[in-house]
């Protein structure tokens, strides 16, 4: 579906939002077998770094991407030179961007991507064009339910965020750039679909 027909006003959609909550510990949920997928020869569980709104701060990604190893590294916008200068950095790893809104001019087919994690379909994009600035999801969750996908990740608030509604997963790193808080989030996935997430500081 293109995204220029994706839905991007709030009032004709059902209420069903929810407000942003921090999440500091692993969440552990399961969702049913949809495919069987091993990831390497060395383990089943495909491991995603993500992150978002680095505005130019690209060490502590660069540390985390270090420390955690992952199979898989997505970057959710305001950033997109930090997301290539990790793509340079770590050649062996594939790395996933979307534009945020303090990216520049880009095509409205580059608000967003669908991509498979595994068993799972990914929504990928950075909010400011889904009206999540306040709070209210109802308009990034009917372009999800569009997609098919399972999982919806974005950023833009610069506010944590790992929940399940209305049987999509919902994630929104934080910001990994200058806050008082800077947060980036393991995500693994199973062969059989298991998802589990949390939220991580950034180590500079």
């Amino acid at each position: 579906m293109s995204a220029s027909l994706l839905p991007l006003f709030l009032s004709s959609l059902p209420s069903r939002s929810r407000s942003f909550i921090t999440i500091t510990r692993s969440h552990y949920i399961h969702r049913p077998a949809q495919a069987l997928q091993f990831y390497s020869h060395r383990r089943q569980i495909m491991k995603i770094a993500v992150f978002s709104d680095t505005h130019g701060f690209s060490r502590g990604m660069i540390n985390a991407v270090e420390e955690y190893k992952p199979d898989q590294i997505i970057h959710l916008g305001d950033g997109m030179p930090d997301a290539e200068k990790v793509r340079e950095m770590f050649p062996q790893i594939p790395v996933c961007c979307v534009p945020g809104n303090c990216d520049g001019y880009y095509d409205d087919e580059e608000a967003y991507k669908l991509i498979t994690l595994g068993p799972l379909k990914a929504f990928l994009t950075h909010g400011h064009r889904y009206a999540v600035r306040g709070g209210k999801l109802d308009v990034l969750l009917y372009a999800v339910e569009c997609c098919g996908a399972q999982i919806a990740m974005f950023g833009h608030t610069h506010r944590a965020l790992f929940d399940q509604i209305g049987g999509i997963f919902v994630l929104n790193p934080g910001t990994a750039g200058k806050a008082p808080r800077r947060t980036w989030a393991k995500l693994e996935i199973t062969p059989d679909g298991t998802v589990s997430c949390d939220i991580c500081d950034i180590v500079s």
